[in-house]
């Protein structure tokens, strides 16, 4: 689980323990993307691993947090409480009967999700978000 962060210091730690919880997740892996202060300490409250990524932007956030995850299957969640992490299950078993994970060639992965036409990319070719 790839939870990128940068406005979410009160809700990280709640969303963060709350994927910990589930049986499908094997890891959680908070990107800090220059996030506001306070947050590390939040994330330390919970067996998140934390890792920092300097380039300011929720595409590089993305990327890192894929680079940093060694799973078969990954997912991404903005941890600003608008997801409940409960319904992680939901999605988990269409991508248990698909093969989604192309590796790119630059390390980044690409995951294909089930959408309304089909098999579509979840994550590819990035762009940077300001703020």
């Amino acid at each position: 689980m790839v939870l990128p962060t940068y406005n979410e210091k009160d809700s990280i730690a709640d969303i963060a323990a709350r994927f910990e919880a589930l049986d499908v997740v094997d890891e959680v892996i908070v990107v800090n993307n220059n996030a506001a202060e306070g947050t590390s300490e939040e994330v330390a409250r919970t067996g998140a691993r934390e890792v920092v990524e300097t380039t300011q932007g929720y595409g590089a956030a993305i990327k890192r947090g894929l680079r940093e995850a060694d799973t078969d299957l990954v997912a991404i969640c903005e941890p600003d409480g608008t997801f409940d992490p409960a319904d992680l299950h939901k999605s988990a078993g269409v991508h248990a009967r698909v093969r989604l994970r192309r590796r790119l060639a630059h390390g980044v992965e690409l995951h294909l999700a089930r959408g309304q036409h089909g098999l579509v990319p979840a994550v590819g070719e990035l762009g940077g978000r300001q703020g």
